[in-house]
């Protein structure tokens, strides 16, 4: 499994003497955001976690790789049967979604021989298409790879340890990488993110005469404050264990599917104190109505739906012309 090896907090536990969903919740509690390796002799299994939830789960048996609820069913079933040795680490709230996205990447195409000019070709063009993914490339004594997320360099992995691009010099890597080409003939295998096939939604392009009306500044501004309502709300009930930002930026992950410019790895959309910068293409239906559903979608699985319409009173009273004109309800 790929993610970066940062000082795990723990290791060389076993499941053989451990209860390994209690071992999870404790984690949720004590640390916050992470990721739990469980590494047996012929399976493995990685869970991503947040302090109240779940993010993704992964199995990997004979070499295929079981995404979701199955993968966390089958690591907690397979727990019970064999031993496991199990690595915890911390990751940054932002870390733990990039990288969780990034192990969903599937192979792009069978292994390709690469040289230095390829190389640096595929660099420029996982950055130029924006693409989610990795290559990795090596031979018996040594092993590189590049991580991307969505057209950014977000870590590079060397001789079977994984590092941020932030935390050591990536540069002296790279250059250690590329003279490595030069001397060796190697395969290397690409993995890109796949995404669904957006059905029936239109590719709005900011030109004249298009009849989109695309979200001027005022509408921005009022679902910021829309944002902002739940987010005091949220830092205030003692009930919800969860920090905020988490909370949103998974809930935008589980709909770019269909609201692409939510994606928070792409920065299109960025919400910070209150306010939303954004620098997208969308509609001004699709804007509100996506930020809508994500809130509405939150108070529900946090239990809080009732209250929305005591919160958001003032709000509402201000904003009519945008509730009437999408008709937003919370019930």
């Amino acid at each position: 499994m790929y993610f970066p090896d940062l000082n795990p907090v723990i290791k060389g536990l076993n499941t053989y003497y451990i209860k390994t969903d209690k071992l999870i919740e404790h984690f949720q509690g004590e640390i916050g955001t992470g990721v739990i390796y469980f590494k047996g002799p012929v399976t493995e299994g990685t869970v991503f976690f947040e302090s109240e939830h779940y993010i993704k789960s992964f199995f990997k048996k004979n070499g295929k790789i079981i995404f979701g609820d199955e993968a966390f069913s089958l690591i907690m079933e397979n727990c019970e049967k064999s031993n496991y040795e199990i690595y915890i680490y911390y990751l940054e709230p932002d870390e733990v979604y990039l990288w969780s996205e990034i192990l969903m990447s599937a192979p792009a195409n069978l292994s390709v021989e690469l040289k230095t000019k390829s190389i640096k070709q595929m660099i420029e063009d996982f950055q130029v298409n924006k693409e989610t993914g990795y290559f990795i490339t090596g031979d018996l004594k040594k092993t590189y790879g590049i991580f991307f997320a969505y057209g950014e360099v977000s870590g590079y992995l060397k001789n079977g340890d994984i590092f941020l691009k932030t935390s050591n010099d990536y540069n002296q890597f790279l250059n250690e990488f590329l003279k490595f080409l030069d001397s060796t003939q190697c395969k290397t295998d690409i993995y890109k993110k796949s995404f669904k096939p957006l059905a029936n939604k239109p590719k709005a392009e900011k030109k004249a005469g298009f009849d989109t009306k695309f979200p001027g500044d005022d509408i921005i501004h009022s679902m910021g404050e829309f944002i902002s309502v739940f987010e005091i709300f949220v830092s205030k009930n003692k009930k919800i264990k969860s920090e905020f930002l988490p909370l949103l930026k998974k809930k935008f992950i589980d709909h770019i599917d269909e609201y692409d410019f939510l994606d928070p790895f792409a920065a299109e959309f960025v919400y910070s104190s209150g306010k939303i910068s954004f620098s997208g293409v969308t509609d001004e239906k699709s804007f509100v109505e996506s930020l809508f559903r994500c809130i509405k979608e939150l108070a529900s699985e946090t239990g809080t739906l009732n209250a929305l319409d005591e919160l958001y009173k003032d709000w509402s009273d201000k904003n009519q012309q945008i509730i009437n004109k999408y008709n937003l309800k919370f019930h």
